[in-house]
């Protein structure tokens, strides 16, 4: 009952803060530090603390799985939407009051949405967060415009390769002969083999030892460039909790793959020894 009741109060408290007016300077030339101050709390006090508290006592409550994975993603689009909402009010209240003041020392119009800094007579390329004690990028400044530029490539091509990762972990295994020429593909790992170079065919119940040089080794999954113990040159494709495998042996390299269960492999493994033979 006690975890129920936490989260409730936490919420409670955090809609009675929002709601609660500031106490604005008497004072208009002690509005710009007014403004610094109420955003430092914004910083402090944010929802930040009761949602992730409601979140956390949430994803204890039901376990770890879908629903903590749903609740955790529905929070950070909740809370970012939230912030965002509460930061331009604040801004909007703050141009309001300031309006025409000369006492007004905040910056803001140095403040592109309150929160990169764009000055570029300042020559600083690194320069402080307008609240708390982290560093922000002048983003007035060339080298800054091109450190952003290639911060948000970074974070979109992580994503991109994620993706494309994840799709590759599910796509399935496939094999074929065709034209004198043994064709196998998993994402992006393809081997394209002719019947003629392979000197040995074994299908084995043991994955021998290896050492990953590149590639994957999740417990269903091995797959990319290894170093293994009794074959050269070798790359490796397989879910390693289903043997057999093919181990297939050419001159210059190794391979050792498997289908998506051991009976497709035992059967492609049969249909490539007619084929040699």
């Amino acid at each position: 009952m006690l975890l129920l009741l936490i989260p409730v109060l936490m919420i409670i408290w955090g809609f009675w803060w929002i709601r609660k007016p500031p106490a604005y300077p008497k004072n208009p030339d002690n509005l710009g530090n007014f403004f610094i101050g109420y955003r430092t709390q914004w910083a402090l006090k944010s929802p930040d603390t009761w949602l992730y508290s409601h979140v956390r006592y949430g994803r204890w409550m039901v376990g770890l799985g879908l629903v903590s994975l749903v609740l955790t993603v529905v929070y950070m689009f909740v809370l970012t939407g939230f912030c965002l909402a509460t930061e331009f009010s604040v801004r909007r209240t703050q141009e309001r009051l300031t309006a025409g003041e000369s006492g007004y020392v905040d910056e803001d119009d140095l403040w592109l949405w309150g929160m990169f800094y764009n000055n570029p007579n300042d020559r600083h390329l690194f320069i402080n967060d307008r609240t708390g004690s982290g560093m922000g990028v002048n983003v007035g400044r060339p080298a800054g415009r091109v450190f952003m530029a290639l911060t948000a490539a970074l974070i979109l091509g992580l994503a991109v390769v994620s993706i494309a990762l994840a799709l590759g972990f599910s796509a399935p295994f496939e094999a074929h002969i065709e034209s004198g020429t043994l064709y196998f593909e998993h994402g992006m790992e393809k081997y394209e083999i002719p019947l003629e170079d392979i000197t040995s065919l074994e299908l084995i119940d043991d994955l021998p030892s290896a050492r990953r040089i590149a590639g994957t080794g999740l417990p269903n999954l091995v797959e990319g460039r290894f170093r293994v113990e009794g074959y050269e040159n070798t790359r490796i494709s397989l879910n390693p909790e289903e043997p057999p495998y093919i181990a297939v042996l050419t001159p210059e390299f190794s391979r050792i793959f498997a289908l998506g269960t051991p009976q497709e492999t035992e059967a492609f493994y049969n249909e490539l020894e007619e084929a040699l033979s």
